[in-house]
């Protein structure tokens, strides 16, 4: 129930409070999942399993340098994660990045947060800020980039480790969970390895600084991606050990196919006496999704390698085919492990030196049977011979290709790096066959990762140099295709769609192939050609002669320099009737923001599941109305129609009708154009001076009042004073002016047959805020307000009656300079308010409430007491 009150005090309250909020909302782009055959390097090393083998280079060419980025603020010490067209990176300054992969132009960067500075660690080896450190991964079924977050609070001399998402598309936020377990010490504990995914969630580990300093313990950290509290898997020593255990090989969690996670452990730290007792440091761990241990490997020479710190986990497990897992590390042994014995803590299947002293350090690679291993002296190649469960050593690469292997284009690729002081400013290229250098190229700045390891996508390597990121072109890959699903599906006939990247190189032949099954049969050349570009294009082909009610395969075909693609098999159902049969007749009337097409319909003996017009500017359409009535399912045509409202005027527009069939698919009726009617420009009146039509887009206070009588057969009539609050603008170079009303209300209302059954009149706008459009027609100025909606209802006596329905007034001006506004009206067709006024009573429909009246409400408005508008 609104209390009285007189208009003045309702117009003084309305003139203190703010007329409207405005919000806006951004989304991030969504991106798909990666299409077949598209650029694919969402964690380190490629997969789960960190195999490091990319598998759609095409053929090699002479490395040559693409692009190197502009400088990202700091040294990068992940590796590059690639999907589609773009390039992620993220920097020990706290802050990520996406690259256009053709050009290495930034097309969004973030701030994870404020970086610890080195000097507030107890010690380390990265600088000048530790940031985020470890690889980040992307699971292309969230659209989002994980990386785990140093930051420093600078007034409290705190660091926080922090679990940052954010939108592939546009860089927003999307997650944000700090990860340090309680009791733990930020500054001592490092997140160096590379970052996982399983099951829904981001695993990571995490361990010390570069020289063991202050009371850290290594651990597994498992995040939702959805957001919720962090699981863990800790270390615990065992005395005299009071920390260590650290998981910091670069490389990071491998997980399987069913889950399982895989991590390798350093020493104990038993500070000035010796370890003793076993206790999971320097060896294997076997995992849950949940973190619960379910396994272990225990190297022989476990008392040996803790008491010299000769790190089991300088390097992170690879998954092997078979079940068995291999693992290497600082003492130089190699490991072949069954993934199935961890249970029992048994010993390895095999193992063998591998390294010459120096260790192994960062994340091995495996292909075609061979495993790469990043030994500090020169990468190893070991024959992996898998039902034997040994290996062979097969070649030593060049002594200072010490980063961590992977392979591309039929080559070993491997940087020098800093470690054991390493120049690290050479990429190599090794014979995957023999380990001697194919190609030795000069990089353009220095790597600044100890352990740093390339990526490799759609033909280019990418590759951390210092602060930047430097990309070659190593091959010439195939095209990238997509089968997309077929369209206008008739009896006989379909057109089949495709997306083809042609990935730099002319696609010198394309075409679909489809027939009744996946043997196919029949093709159809692609229309356009893709050309030689680096972007997906669009190609489609009309298909004709087919049998009605038959289901067809079909999918995409593309070959360049770098080999045939095939996109995955798509199906479709050809139609069992013909589909409805559309014409697009003349709209009529036609005034200046209104319209009503027409059109006929034939549903050919198939029920019309969806009918209704596009409309629009262009051919392109963009909206939509139902059609009135429904087609039904008949063998006749039936005319359809729409009024459509809320048009610009003067503007021509487009239009056609569009109808579905369950058994006789889509179909489109043609296009016709009719153009709204012109008006004289618009004006309104402030302070007694017009403003002409050149007058700014600078939106004019508007206020007025006056007097409201509604009626209706059960609930009688009442009248109401009201009150309406909002703005108006007129637009630069004349055209209709728009404006809106944000605030309405009732007031003194009087209604004899509510009162006299003892009840309470409530009466209530909905929908704010309502527009308006202001237009000069015939000399007589009018506000026309679209989108109204008021409710009445009387409250308590015998009954509850209520007026609900859209209301479409036009507010009418004098036509002499600073004349008040003379009437309300609400025009025909309104919904369940009708007008008294104009030509007709349209038929609207009941009130609701509890009674069900039965009959039409009637609006009637009485002439406003005055109106003023102010700036």
């Amino acid at each position: 129930m609104l209390a009285p009150q007189t208009g003045m005090a309702m117009l003084a309250a309305l003139a203190r409070a703010p007329l409207a909020a405005l919000l806006a909302c951004t989304f991030a782009a969504a991106l798909s999942p990666p299409a077949r055959g598209e650029a694919t390097w969402t964690t380190y090393h490629r997969d789960p399993a960190r195999s490091g083998a990319d598998p759609e280079a095409g053929n090699l060419l002479t490395p040559s340098l693409a692009w190197q980025s502009p400088p990202l603020g700091a040294p990068i010490y992940g590796q590059p994660l690639v999907l589609g067209a773009r390039v992620y990176v993220a920097t020990v300054g706290d802050r990520l990045y996406a690259l256009e992969a053709s050009s290495g132009k930034v097309i969004w960067e973030k701030s994870a947060g404020v970086p610890v500075p080195s000097g507030e660690l107890p010690c380390g080896n990265i600088s000048p800020t530790v940031g985020i450190v470890g690889t980040p991964v992307i699971d292309t079924s969230t659209n989002a980039i994980y990386a785990v977050a140093d930051s420093w609070d600078a007034s409290k001399k705190e660091a926080h480790h922090v679990l940052k998402g954010y939108a592939l598309g546009g860089g927003e936020e999307v997650l944000s969970t700090p990860v340090d377990p309680p009791g733990s010490d930020p500054k001592a504990q490092l997140q160096r390895t590379a970052l996982n995914l399983d099951k829904g969630s981001v695993i990571f580990g995490l361990g010390g600084n570069d020289g063991d300093c202050s009371d850290y313990r290594g651990m597994v950290v498992s995040v939702p991606e959805r957001g919720g509290s962090p699981s863990y898997w800790i270390y615990q020593p065992a005395p005299p050990s009071t920390s260590g255990g650290a998981v910091w090989g670069a490389s990071g969690p491998a997980v399987d196919g069913e889950g399982h996670i895989y991590v390798a452990t350093g020493n104990p730290n038993p500070g000035s006496q010796k370890a003793e007792t076993y206790d999971y440091s320097d060896s294997v761990i076997e995992l849950q999704a949940t973190l619960s241990q379910s396994g272990y490997f225990k190297p022989e020479s476990w008392l040996v390698d803790s008491n010299n710190d000769t790190d089991l986990g300088s390097a992170g497990p690879e998954l092997l085919p078979g079940g068995v897992l291999f693992q290497s590390g600082k003492n130089d042994i190699g490991y072949l492990i069954s993934e199935a014995t961890m249970s029992s803590g048994a010993p390895a299947l095999y193992s063998h030196q591998v390294c010459s002293g120096a260790g192994s350090f960062g994340g091995d690679a495996f292909a075609n049977g061979t495993i790469y291993v990043p030994c500090a002296d020169g990468t190893r190649a070991l024959s992996y011979n898998q039902s034997a469960h040994s290996f062979s050593e097969l070649w030593r690469g060049p002594s200072e290709a010490i980063g961590s292997p992977i392979l591309s284009a039929g080559l070993v690729w491997v940087p020098s790096t800093p470690f054991q002081g390493g120049g690290g400013t050479t990429l190599y290229g090794l014979e995957a066959a023999t380990g001697k250098a194919r190609y030795t190229v000069t990089l353009p700045s220095r790597v600044a990762d100890h352990f740093a390891s390339p990526s490799a996508a759609a033909g280019r390597l990418f590759l951390a140099t210092g602060s930047s990121v430097s990309a070659y072109r190593i091959a010439q890959p195939a095209a990238v295709v997509s089968t997309d699903a077929a369209t206008s599906i008739a009896q006989t006939s379909a057109t089949l769609h495709a997306s083809v990247d042609p990935n730099g190189f002319e696609v010198s032949e394309c075409h679909f192939e489809y027939g009744p099954t996946t043997a196919y049969g029949s093709s159809a050349p692609c229309t356009p050609s893709p050309g030689s570009g680096e972007s997906p294009v669009a190609v489609s082909a009309a298909i004709g002669g087919l049998t009605a009610n038959t289901t067809y395969h079909f999918r995409i075909s593309a070959t360049s320099a770098g080999g045939t693609s095939k996109g995955t098999d798509q199906t479709f159902k050809t139609l069992s009737r013909p589909p409805p049969t559309l014409v697009t007749e003349a709209a009529s009337p036609v005034a200046q923001t209104s319209a009503t097409l027409h059109a006929s319909v034939n549903p050919n003996g198939s029920e019309v599941t969806d009918c209704h017009f596009e409309y629009g500017t262009t051919t392109s359409y963009g909206a939509s109305a139902p059609c009135t009535p429904s087609p039904g399912s008949g063998t006749s045509a039936v005319p359809v129609s729409a009024a459509l409202e809320s048009l610009s005027e003067n503007s021509t527009y487009h239009f056609r009708i569009s109808a579905t069939s369950a058994l006789g698919g889509l179909s489109f009726g043609s296009d016709r154009t009719f153009t709204t009617t012109l008006m004289l420009g618009p004006h309104w009146y402030a302070n007694n001076v017009r403003l002409g039509e050149s007058a700014l887009e600078n939106g004019l206070i508007v206020m007025g009042w006056g007097y409201l009588t509604l009626a209706n057969s059960s609930l009688g009539a009442f009248t109401c004073q009201t009150l309406a609050g909002g703005d108006i603008a007129n637009p630069v170079g004349g055209g209709a002016g728009k404006g809106s009303f944000e605030s309405f209300a009732f007031y003194d209302c009087v209604a004899p047959a509510c009162e006299a059954v003892k009840g309470l009149l409530q009466v209530i706008p909905e929908k704010l805020d309502w527009s308006s459009v202001l237009i000069e027609e015939a000399g007589v100025f009018r506000d026309r307000i679209e989108g109204i909606s008021i409710r009445a209802i009387c409250v308590g006596g015998t009954s509850n009656v209520e007026f609900h329905g859209t209301l479409k007034p036009e507010l009418e001006a004098g036509t002499t300079q600073g004349a008040a506004p003379a009437r309300l009206e609400f025009g025909a067709g309104s919904g369940s308010l009708t007008s008294s006024e104009g030509a007709g009573n349209p038929s609207g429909g009941n009130p609701r409430g509890q009674e069900n009246v039965g009959n039409s409400p009637s609006c009637k408005s009485e002439r406003l007491r005055g109106g003023r508008s102010r700036r």
